[in-house]
């Protein structure tokens, strides 16, 4: 009681409908409501409002609805919760940070938290589910049922250590430019050593014997039909490729 005379009780009561706990109290800061059920339900059109923000109701059957009138809004699932923005993790569904744009994903607060891999699954039962996508994707592979579509000036940066491969069998199919897809193209010829001595495989000289075989036409003739034939097989193997026209 105040000097005033002034009363002030912090009720307590509770209801038993069918048999159900049902008790409204006030703490320090807020109205709380222990509900002793199952769940809860809402009638079409009725929910639960925060004045002035926003509104959680069930706005038709079994749809769930979260809004207030033009404001977006953002949704949060806790990992760990210490402190609003700055001290957790969380999973979110937001129209609210970037203006008409919808954003989702594992989150961590701006001090502390750890950031958490997100895995987008499919199939499989709840324990042991197929994970179709896993961000980052750190392991596995990616498929893509419509191909990838890179914007103006979207690159591909690749690795300065192992590098990358594109294909990883020569049977695999491979193009560029609208071509149609082959096998990894054969080589077709073989060019002659003619080379004496300090000569490797597929070399038609060194350079520095040169008159060796000054006077013999015959290997010389042979020599030139064996490079011409291998920069032909190069020319078919651009072009069933697609890198020449």
């Amino acid at each position: 009681m105040r000097k005033d005379g002034a009363l002030f009780l912090t009720p307590t009561f509770a209801l038993q409908p069918n048999g159900t706990d049902l008790e409204f109290y006030r703490n320090a800061a807020n109205l709380v409501m222990t509900v002793n059920i199952s769940g809860v339900q809402f009638p079409t059109g009725c929910g639960i409002a925060w004045t002035g923000e926003a509104t959680l109701t069930r706005e038709a059957s079994n749809s769930l609805g979260l809004y207030n009138a033009t404001t977006a809004q953002k949704f949060r699932i806790y990992n760990t919760r210490t402190t609003i923005d700055t001290a957790g993790e969380w999973f979110k569904l937001d129209w609210a940070t970037t203006s008409n744009q919808f954003r989702f994903g594992a989150v961590k607060g701006s001090s502390t938290g750890t950031a958490r891999v997100a895995t987008w699954d499919y199939g499989g039962v709840e324990a042991t589910p197929t994970a179709a996508i896993t961000v980052p994707a750190t392991s596995g592979a990616l498929t893509f049922g419509g191909g990838i579509i890179l914007p103006e000036a979207g690159n591909l940066a690749l690795g300065t250590v192992t590098g990358t491969k594109i294909g990883t069998a020569t049977n695999q199919l491979l193009a560029f430019f609208n071509a149609t897809p082959v096998v990894q193209q054969t080589r077709g010829g073989t060019l002659t050593n003619n080379v004496t001595s300090g000569g490797t495989t597929d070399q038609i000289d060194d350079f520095t014997s040169l008159t060796i075989y000054a006077t013999d036409a015959a290997a010389i003739r042979n020599d030139i039909f064996q490079l011409a034939r291998a920069v032909r097989q190069h020319d078919v193997a651009l072009r069933a490729l697609g890198l020449e026209n």
